[in-house]
Protein backbone atom coordinates (compact mmCIF):
# COMPACT_ATOMS: atom_id res chain seq x y z
CA UNK A 1 0.00 0.00 0.00
CA UNK A 2 1.34 3.59 -1.05
CA UNK A 3 0.89 6.49 1.60
CA UNK A 4 0.43 9.65 -0.22
CA UNK A 5 0.57 13.42 0.69
CA UNK A 6 -2.83 14.74 0.12
CA UNK A 7 -3.97 18.58 -0.11
CA UNK A 8 -7.74 19.13 -0.05
CA UNK A 9 -9.91 21.75 0.62
CA UNK A 10 -12.47 21.84 2.79
CA UNK A 11 -15.73 24.16 1.90
CA UNK A 12 -18.39 24.82 4.89
CA UNK A 13 -21.66 25.97 3.93
CA UNK A 14 -25.29 27.05 5.65
CA UNK A 15 -28.31 25.72 5.26
CA UNK A 16 -29.26 27.72 2.56
CA UNK A 17 -26.22 26.65 0.92
CA UNK A 18 -24.37 30.14 1.52
CA UNK A 19 -20.26 29.37 1.71
CA UNK A 20 -19.61 30.15 5.37
CA UNK A 21 -15.53 29.60 4.97
CA UNK A 22 -13.23 27.45 4.11
CA UNK A 23 -10.39 25.25 5.51
CA UNK A 24 -7.20 24.04 3.63
CA UNK A 25 -5.69 20.19 4.66
CA UNK A 26 -2.26 18.74 4.63
CA UNK A 27 -2.02 15.33 5.68
CA UNK A 28 -1.22 11.75 4.46
CA UNK A 29 -3.56 9.09 3.28
CA UNK A 30 -2.88 5.48 2.06
CA UNK A 31 -3.75 3.30 -0.77
CA UNK A 32 -2.84 2.29 -4.36
CA UNK A 33 -3.62 3.45 -7.81
CA UNK A 34 -7.28 2.15 -8.79
CA UNK A 35 -8.09 1.51 -5.46
CA UNK A 36 -9.60 4.68 -2.77
CA UNK A 37 -7.42 5.89 -0.54
CA UNK A 38 -8.15 6.64 3.14
CA UNK A 39 -6.86 10.18 5.24
CA UNK A 40 -4.97 8.76 8.10
CA UNK A 41 -3.70 11.85 9.50
CA UNK A 42 -4.59 15.78 8.71
CA UNK A 43 -4.55 18.99 10.52
CA UNK A 44 -6.35 22.18 9.22
CA UNK A 45 -7.87 25.53 10.80
CA UNK A 46 -10.67 27.12 9.03
CA UNK A 47 -11.30 30.48 7.74
CA UNK A 48 -14.60 32.39 8.20
CA UNK A 49 -17.61 31.98 10.76
CA UNK A 50 -17.91 28.15 10.47
CA UNK A 51 -20.51 27.87 13.58
CA UNK A 52 -23.47 25.95 12.19
CA UNK A 53 -22.55 25.10 9.21
CA UNK A 54 -24.85 21.83 7.60
CA UNK A 55 -22.47 20.76 4.64
CA UNK A 56 -19.18 20.67 3.94
CA UNK A 57 -17.47 20.05 -0.11
CA UNK A 58 -14.43 18.43 -0.23
CA UNK A 59 -12.29 19.09 -3.51
CA UNK A 60 -8.53 17.01 -3.86
CA UNK A 61 -6.06 19.74 -5.01
CA UNK A 62 -3.32 17.33 -5.64
CA UNK A 63 -1.66 14.01 -3.99
CA UNK A 64 1.72 13.21 -4.26
CA UNK A 65 3.37 9.50 -3.50
CA UNK A 66 5.63 9.79 -0.38
CA UNK A 67 9.29 8.27 -1.31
Amino acid sequence: MQLHRVFPALQFYDAEGRKLGTATVKGTSSGSTGESISATTFETAGKGDLTGYKSVKIKLNSAAPVQ
